[in-house]
């Protein structure tokens, strides 16, 4: 019907035959909107009434349907040009579980102008608790009603076939609007539908061909939701608003549905949410604050839908893209989808304000670099099953709900990103093999990374700080790399918490936090050269937790340093020992495995205690450790050469006085020798000898050097294992080290300058060999060696690590 016909009240139709006619005829020619037959009010806003009270009515059949009608005095006779009509009722429900029930019938009514309140008391089939329910019905329409206030819908319509349901307000029932199962062919229109905790509109039980037009939907959970399998419905020029958390959601193959020229505006999660859904059509929908969110791990949910870029997000178009090997996204994005895409970038852009900002699902070897994404409901950028992936230097915040989220994918790269002022900084689900690396995370309201079920991941170098939790693993997140981070002014540090196993906890510096490193029923993780320093209020916490190993970690200046109720190991073996206490008071007099033996060692005489029950470090250490790379070397002093080893350092220490590079063979020698050949002087160092007799304060990996020993023992060094190291070979003989650990073969890795070399054989009794022919010998880690620069001037010598 035209527009003109739209707005003619009832009365003018019953007092111009004429204009009956005309009606009558355009019926019978299929012009006028079936919404338009038996029309009250096209306008929103339902008529002023006084309604005459009245009691719940129940109709169940079309016996009932005539019988009552005859009773009431109701118009009509059930037929298409004649339908009973029920009007100007106020009906209170309360206590009888519906205000108006019509089953099982084929008759045309049309129920309007009624109040329909306060339905409780039963929720069995035929009543409901709602307003108004039709069963199994056909040909109804519900004209111009008040439904309020009811006890669990407004409307429900269940099994029904072309029901009209228009010009209505429907609001402030106790769970949802107006609800539509198992029915097909009903239309929508014109409704105000508000303020319902659950659904504004559901569409649900395979409920196919339903159009959904013109309504005004607001301050609902949901605004409209499709699911259960409902195909072929349209959802068309709605006003969709300030709902909880969708304002429109499909999901569980609801497909074939068409979302078109809506305006859908400020709603709590998102704009659009298909969920696991297919071959829906999107065009020319209006999204404020508001945008598209696709979940699902099939990837014909992904690709298979039409999202036109006439879809706008706060006025900037959406970019889906479907199926692309290749390309870049235009900058002027309001949201960007990528859905089975390869090699896409996706780069400089600002997607913000929106539901989600960058969203990529079975989407492989695509760049997402130099983005900004923030104010968004749910997330900043979004990665569902997909692989290899490089994500970094975007900015994601403040104000999304989670700067980055990881769903379901493998090995993609995290790196340099800043996601701070969310509710999570970065999380991943149920993912493995990814590397989050050099990022910020800061000031956001839970988490500032946060794993769930996810495992294989390595987090690495990043800042994590003022965030409630600063790294969480939670529920089965295992075989994780958490090293090198900076945690810091949070409430727990790094957390692990729900039966995590196998993590590995290292280097990583946590200060300032409540927790510094947390274990909650996770067992069997290895907690090793953290520095666990000032201000946290504990500073190794376990509960419920066992089979942990924890050492070489610097744990000082905390208020608690250590708790533990279950069993663990605070200690490696002897002579690695366990952690470097700030408040351990006890002495190092004594040496070996049962500090028994005379000589210090670097390890605490007696155990260091932990609270909360009945463990204890072992082996506590004397100096702060760093997380470094050992190498240990077997000296004897029962040999040929009377004691004396000819060694070198095959990696840098970190601390290289001559007392500190010895201290685990402490004890078992006492004189160490070496021969400065730039100035052409041997240096000595004597145990029992005054320091200022002493020549040798440090020793580093560039030195060949005499140790004198007088028992067996291991020396183990601790350090940074180099790249690439260079000594200068001055003219002559000089007394090197060989920093690598690659054995070679003398002739290929000295410089063609040196013509003779010096080997140590501890077994030999003359236990020096001069070789002439440098194919002949085999450079190794951790022995010293004489080397002959033949030439009148210094020779640089560059050893690979």
């Amino acid at each position: 019907m035209s527009e003109r016909y739209e707005k003619i009240e009832l009365g003018k139709f019953l007092s111009i035959s004429v204009v009956g006619l005309m009606i009558a005829s355009m019926l019978i020619t299929g012009i006028v909107d079936p919404l338009d037959n038996h029309s009250l009010d096209s306008s929103n806003t339902p008529l002023e009434l006084n309604y005459e009270i009245h009691q719940p009515i129940r109709i169940n059949n079309e016996s009932d349907f005539e019988e009552q009608a005859v009773e009431e005095g109701w118009n009509g006779t059930g037929t298409q040009n004649d339908p009973y009509i029920i009007e100007g009722y106020e009906i209170d429900g309360d206590s009888e579980g519906s205000c108006i029930y019509i089953g099982n019938t084929t008759d045309y009514f049309t129920i309007k102008n009624c109040l329909l309140i306060n339905a409780s008391g039963n929720t069995d089939q035929y009543w409901k608790n709602s307003g108004l329910y039709l069963y199994n019905i056909t040909n109804g329409r519900v004209d111009n009603n008040t439904l309020k206030n009811n006890g669990w819908r407004g409307l429900e319509i269940e099994g029904c076939i072309d029901t009209i349901v228009a010009n209505n307000t429907v609001k402030e029932n106790d769970d949802s609007g107006i609800y539509v199962e198992s029915s097909d062919n009903s239309t929508l229109k014109d409704n105000t539908i508000s303020n319902h905790p659950q659904l504004g509109v559901l569409v649900g039980g395979s409920s196919s061909r339903n159009k959904i037009t013109k309504n005004n939907i607001s301050l609902n959970g949901n605004g409209i939701q499709l699911n259960s399998a409902s195909t072929y419905n349209s959802i068309d020029h709605n006003d969709v608003s300030d709902s909880s958390w969708n304002g429109i959601h499909l999901l569980y193959e609801s497909n074939n549905n068409t979302i078109l020229s809506n305006e859908i505006s400020y709603n709590g999660e998102t704009g659009i949410y298909l969920e696991e859904v297919a071959n829906n059509t999107l065009q020319g929908n209006i999204m404020k604050d508001d945008s598209i969110l696709i979940t699902s791990d099939k990837r014909y949910h992904w690709n298979t839908h039409v999202i036109e870029t006439n879809n706008t997000v706060n006025g900037a178009p959406v970019y889906y893209w479907k199926n692309k090997t290749s390309g870049t996204v235009p900058t002027d994005a309001g949201e960007v989808i990528l859905a089975n895409c390869t090699d896409v970038q996706v780069e400089e852009l600002k997607v913000n304000n929106g539901s989600v900002g960058i969203l990529l699902g079975h989407s492989d070897n695509n760049t997402v670099i130099n983005n900004t994404a923030s104010g968004n409901d749910w997330f900043g950028i979004a990665v569902f099953n997909s692989t290899n992936n490089s994500i970094w230097g975007n900015y994601n915040g403040p104000g999304n709900f989670y700067g980055m989220y990881v769903s379901e994918s493998i090995s993609n790269d995290i790196y340099d990103n800043e996601a701070s002022s969310n509710e999570d900084g970065i999380k991943l689900i149920d993912s493995k093999k990814n590397n989050v690396t050099n990022n910020t995370l800061s000031l956001n309201s839970r988490y500032g990374i946060i794993l769930e079920s996810s495992t294989e991941n390595i987090l690495e170098d990043n800042m994590v700080e003022d965030n409630d939790d600063g790294i969480r693993l939670y529920s089965y997140s295992n075989r994780n790399r958490i090293e090198d981070n900076i945690v810091n002014s949070n409430k727990e540090g790094i957390f692990l918490k729900g039966f995590c196993e196998n993590n590995r906890l290292s280097n990583n510096s946590a200060y300032g936090n409540k927790y510094g490193i947390y274990l909650d029923m996770s067992d069997s993780n290895t907690v090793v050269e953290n520095n666990i320093t000032e201000w946290n209020e504990y500073g190794i916490y376990l509960t419920y937790s066992d089979d942990n190993q924890i050492y070489h970690n610097n744990i000082l200046l905390n208020e608690v340093n250590g708790f533990d109720d279950g069993v663990n190991w605070w200690n490696d073996s002897y002579p690695k020992g366990g952690n470097y206490w700030g408040d351990y008071s006890g002495y190092d007099n004594y040496s070996g495995p049962d500090q028994d033996e005379p000589g210090w060692d670097g390890i605490g005489d007696s155990n260091y205690t932990i609270n909360g029950g009945s463990n204890a470090d072992e082996y506590p250490l004397m100096f702060p450790t760093y997380a470094e790379d050992t190498y240990s070397l077997n000296l004897t002093a029962d040999d040929l050469s009377d004691g004396w080893q000819f060694i070198s350092l095959p990696i840098e220490p970190h601390n290289k006085s001559l007392e500190d590079v010895l201290k685990y063979i402490n004890g078992s020698y006492d004189k160490v020798m070496y021969y400065d050949s730039a100035t052409d002087q041997w240096e000595t160092y004597a145990v029992e000898r005054d320091d200022h007799y002493n020549s040798i304060g440090e020793i580093d990996l560039t030195m060949g050097f005499w140790v004198h020993m007088t028992r067996d023992d291991t020396l183990v060094v601790g350090g940074d294992e180099p790249v690439s190291t260079d000594i200068t070979l001055e003219p002559g003989w000089n007394m090197v080290g060989y920093p690598s650990d690659t054995d070679r073969t003398a002739s290929d890795t000295l410089p063609q300058e040196v013509s003779k070399i010096g080997v140590f054989n501890a077994s030999r009794e003359y236990n020096f060999q001069y070789i002439y022919d440098l194919t002949k010998v085999t450079m190794k880690a951790g022995n010293g060696y004489w080397i002959y620069n033949s030439a009148d001037s210094s020779v640089d010598w560059n050893i690979d690590y």
